[in-house]
């Protein structure tokens, strides 16, 4: 399939001189990059620390530490439990649920993208231009985080659930939905392309993924318009996908998720900057990666916590099984070095493209603030989120002409695990005037 015209790139023969900058910019990324780079030296010599204070004083084996480091085929989750191999590959695979279909399909850059098909008739039985809902997941995850919430929205109000309960009335719809879930570029089962580096994870690439796996979908399902339902990076791309193909995003939802352009104006506050202090950990080549696959893999764990109401904080880890699939996915092969060569790619993006030029990193520049986004949007935010300040989901209308907001208290970062009841009656509020 062509690329469709709005992503068209610049000629790719045009030299970064002839780009033409205006000088404001490039005294801006000057500055950037002059605190970027004393700053980006710190973390690394901070990483560089844990990791040589994890392999002297806590794993205390040389031998263990150069492989865990340095051998590519040692996996350290699997080789310590494997039972984490065996409920990662099960779940991944959908061992357990034989109604569900695994497809693959070609993304922009020549890679392979999958997805997973729950829910709806077939595509030979059910109508043609039956509406349908595609899930984007963030970081560190997978298709599997919409595990939950794609079990709510594809069923019918007199189905029953994986239990054997049957499903609530007052949850779900009359009807169920055909869900999709992807695993975006490098992410597990849907491989990293095979050169580019961490510039292969552009935005503006992971764009064209998204807009290349609606299209293709729509046409092989049969299938009408569709929904787009995302979480953290997920989010971002499909920001820039509903400004650059309003044409293929006929709704959004957006969980946890900022607005680009809302993002930029709360990005210089001192509660936000703190906030975002990780970014500039991942930005660091190699030495995150190492860190991780050194402490196997326990960083990841900790990151993966809701909020508990019983104390008040954000100590409750998820089911073990659960965080076994994501260690399982983000433990194998050049899964967790792409996942953070996002960030990387959209850091470099920020500080560098006025001094190399917009192409190099790919970052996509949104229309001015006076051309809203037409498509009708709805976030969901849970309050209880560490990463992002609250204030980034307000002020929305200045940007998407027609947007609602719902909140959820007592809810974490990661809303798909937390409230994927409260986030599906949302859903399903959202789309109760979307054709039958």
């Amino acid at each position: 399939m062509s690329v469709p015209s709005a992503f068209e790139r610049r000629p790719t023969g045009v030299a970064p001189a002839t780009l033409k900058t205006h000088p404001r910019k490039i005294v801006a990324g000057l500055v950037a990059a002059a605190v970027y780079l004393p700053l980006a030296g710190l973390a690394a010599a901070f990483l560089a620390g844990c990791i040589v204070y994890y392999a002297v004083f806590v794993l205390r084996s040389p031998r263990e530490a150069f492989r865990r480091l340095f051998d590519p085929r040692y996996n350290v989750v699997t080789e310590t439990d494997p039972s984490v191999a065996a409920v990662g590959r099960a779940a991944i695979t959908g061992a357990g649920r034989p109604g569900d279909r695994h497809l693959r399909i070609e993304g922009s850059s020549g890679n392979i993208l999958h997805m997973v098909v729950r829910g709806g008739q077939s595509p030979e039985s059910r109508a043609p231009g039956a509406p349908w809902l595609l899930f984007v997941h963030g970081f560190p995850e997978c298709w599997f985080s919409w595990d939950a919430l794609m079990d709510q929205l594809s069923r019918q109000a007199d189905e029953e659930g994986p239990d054997g309960a049957a499903a609530r009335p007052a949850l779900l719809a009359s009807r169920g939905f055909t869900c999709v879930a992807i695993d975006l570029r490098g992410y597990h089962l849907s491989p990293s392309p095979t050169d580019g580096g961490f510039t292969a994870f552009r935005r503006i690439d992971l764009s064209r993924d998204l807009a290349l796996a609606i299209a293709t979908i729509q046409r092989r399902e049969r299938l009408g318009p569709c929904c787009v339902v995302a979480h953290d990076w997920g989010g971002l791309v499909s920001w820039d996908t509903a400004y650059l193909r309003p044409d293929l995003v006929n709704r959004l939802v957006i969980l946890n998720s900022p607005h680009p352009r809302r993002f930029q104006e709360i990005l210089g506050s001192s509660d936000q900057l703190k906030r975002s202090f990780y970014i500039l950990l991942f930005s660091i080549p190699y030495l995150p990666e190492a860190l991780e696959r050194l402490t196997n893999f326990t960083i990841l764990n900790r990151m993966l916590h809701t909020f508990n109401p019983q104390t008040g904080q954000l100590d409750r880890p998820l089911p073990e099984d659960d965080l076994k699939v994501y260690r399982y996915v983000m433990s194998s092969s050049g899964t967790l070095t792409a996942a953070l060569n996002y960030y990387r790619c959209q850091l470099w993006d920020m500080i560098f493209s006025p001094l190399v030029g917009p192409e190099v990193f790919g970052g996509v520049r949104l229309p001015g603030p006076e051309q809203k986004l037409q498509t009708k949007t709805m976030v969901v935010w849970g309050e209880n989120d560490i990463a992002l300040n609250i204030e980034l989901s307000k002020g929305l209308d200045r940007f998407v002409e027609d947007v609602r907001v719902r909140y959820l208290p007592g809810c974490s970062h990661w809303v798909p695990f937390d409230k994927p009841v409260e986030v599906a009656r949302h859903v399903r509020e959202f789309l109760s005037d979307w054709p039958q």
